[in-house]
């Protein structure tokens, strides 16, 4: 396949595309800087080969006009989006960072509180997608961004369905990665919602804790099969250390019936503060001092033993 080489080009006069970030079927993201203001941003540029296809084109317009609408800071911010030269563009803020897959492979399984916090803040933009009628279909590790200050980032909305767009996909099209797609999904892309994503964040987590997706195989049908029949594997027993009110968590998330999961972000989100509150450190032990001043009165002083 040929690839387009963009590096270099300016879209209106002033996003001038100075580096490639990462590569799609349908679409490549750049690092671009805005010649009026200086500014760093991601541009996410539809391949030339798709520019005829109607589709496709409507699917890129429709993830500018949902992110248009959603405002949270644990989803990538749009900057502007438009078309230069029968090439369209989204402009997004620039995540300085890298994504929860890069620091998987670099570090391999998460410590639990770093991942519950990361899974507390995806479930919070998930929230505010939810409120706005949006169904991300494609959460996964590339997806999610963490900043260098330690913010998690939803990105990559082009599988994403809002309540008041056009559909696009056929009924029976598969939409999503099959590691971490809920069992509905497999079915029809228009079975997900908000249930849906937050299988696919446990399933998610559970990789990243366990060093492992929930379920493999050697093809599609195999993991999908697995994802509608096969009991989600303990996660405390393939982690030491995994308390099991997470592995709880992680069950109830998964289930393979939508009713039976967490039915709202917020649901999840309390389910994982409750975990959180478990794993904080506890106080420290005291020990009493006794001092004689000079008055003869005895007082009782105390402080913490340095552990």
């Amino acid at each position: 396949m040929v690839f387009d080489d963009m590096i270099g080009r300016t879209f209106r006069g002033r996003y001038k595309l100075i580096d490639e970030r990462g590569r799609g079927s349908f679409a490549t993201v750049y690092v671009t800087r805005d010649l009026s203001t200086n500014l760093l941003y991601a541009v996410k540029v539809l391949h030339l080969a798709h520019s005829d296809n109607a589709d496709i084109i409507e699917r890129f317009k429709r993830e500018a006009h949902i992110l248009e609408k959603i405002n949270d800071p644990h989803i990538v911010h749009i900057v502007d989006y438009g078309v230069d030269n029968n090439v369209y563009f989204i402009v997004m803020e620039y995540i300085d960072g890298q994504s929860l897959k890069e620091l998987y492979l670099a570090t391999g399984p998460l410590e639990v509180i770093r991942m519950l916090d990361y899974a507390h803040q995806i479930a919070e933009g998930l929230e505010t997608a939810h409120k706005q009628g949006v169904v991300h279909r494609d959460i996964k590790p590339q997806n999610i961004h963490i900043t260098n200050k330690n913010v998690a980032k939803i990105t990559d909305f082009g599988l994403a369905l809002s309540v008041d767009s056009q559909t696009i996909t056929h009924s029976n099209e598969i939409m999503g990665t099959p590691y971490y797609v809920a069992p509905e999904q497999l079915e029809s892309a228009h079975l997900a919602d908000t249930r849906a994503d937050l299988y696919s964040l446990a399933a998610m987590s559970f990789e990243l804790l366990s060093g492992r997706p929930p379920f493999e195989g050697n093809v599609l049908l195999e993991i999908a099969e697995k994802h509608k029949h096969d009991p989600v594997p303990s996660l405390s027993r393939l982690r030491y250390g995994v308390p099991i009110e997470l592995d709880a968590i992680i069950q109830k998330a998964m289930a393979k019936s939508p009713a039976q999961r967490f039915q709202t972000p917020r649901e999840f989100i309390t389910a994982i503060e409750q975990v959180q509150y478990l794993l904080q450190p506890m106080p420290r032990p005291m020990q009493a001092r006794l001092v004689l001043l000079s008055t003869g009165q005895v007082i009782v002083l105390s402080k913490e033993i340095l552990l």
